[in-house]
């Protein structure tokens, strides 16, 4: 069992990527899509 665990941890450590850079990329993707939605530019 400690086996199969150690292989499912090194798997999602290898393809998932930490939280922080779900919360970078969210970020973008919502200013980028205010600007359209607001009609405002970016300054």
């Amino acid at each position: 069992m400690k086996k199969l665990t150690k292989g499912c941890v090194k798997l999602v450590e290898r393809f998932l990527p930490d939280a922080f850079v779900f919360c970078i990329i969210l970020t973008i993707v919502v200013f980028i899509a205010a600007i359209p939605v607001t009609g405002m530019n970016p300054i």
